[in-house]
C-alpha cells in the first residue's frame, strides 16, 4: 500500500526537525521516534490513509491535522508534555496526555480508556522526558520557580 500524502508530509517534517538525540525508524506506514539515551519512551506515527494516529505509552489519538500531529510528536520529547498511565495488574487500562501550562499546572489534553483489566492492583505511572531543548520564549511564559534546574516543571 502506498503511503498517504498526509503521512509523506508528516514523516518528512519530522525527519527535518529531529536532532541526533533521537533515532527515526521509518517503515511504509509507520514512523517511530526513539530517544537515543535510555529512560525515555518512543513516539509512533501510523498512516491510517485518511488520518494519522500518534501513539506513546499506551495513549493514542487520531488526527488529519499535520501541524497537530507533528507538534505533539515533538513536544512529547520535552518535559512539558507527559503521558499518565493507570495500570491494573501491570496492564495499562487508562492513559492521558497532559500539557504543562502557565502559571504552572498540568492540563489534561486527551484521555483514553481501555475496556478490559478493571481488576487487580491499581498503579499510576508518569512518562515524561527531557530530550529536546525548549525555546526560551516558551519558558518565559512561566513564573519564576515553575521550572526546576533540571528543566522539568515543578508541580
Amino acid at each position: 500500500m502506498a503511503r498517504s500524502e498526509l503521512a509523506e508530509k508528516a514523516f518528512a517534517r519530522i525527519r527535518e526537525t529531529v536532532t541526533d538525540q533521537v533515532e527515526v525508524i521509518e517503515e511504509e506506514d509507520l514512523l517511530r521516534i526513539e530517544p537515543v539515551t535510555s529512560g525515555g519512551f518512543a513516539v509512533q506515527i501510523h498512516d491510517d490513509v485518511r488520518e494519522l494516529t500518534i501513539a506513546a505509552g499506551g495513549w493514542h489519538s487520531h488526527s488529519s491535522d499535520l501541524d497537530e500531529i507533528c507538534d505533539c510528536a515533538m513536544w512529547l520529547f520535552t518535559p512539558f508534555y507527559r503521558i499518565v498511565q493507570t495500570k491494573r495488574s501491570g496492564q495499562v487500562v487508562k492513559a492521558r496526555l497532559e500539557r504543562f501550562e502557565p502559571p504552572g499546572q498540568w492540563e489534561v489534553m486527551e484521555k483514553l480508556g481501555i475496556l478490559f483489566g478493571w481488576f487487580g492492583r491499581k498503579t499510576t505511572t508518569v512518562l515524561q522526558q527531557n530530550v529536546f531543548e525548549v525555546p526560551q520564549e516558551f519558558l518565559a511564559r512561566f513564573p519564576t520557580g515553575a521550572i526546576g534546574s533540571d528543566g522539568f516543571p515543578l508541580s
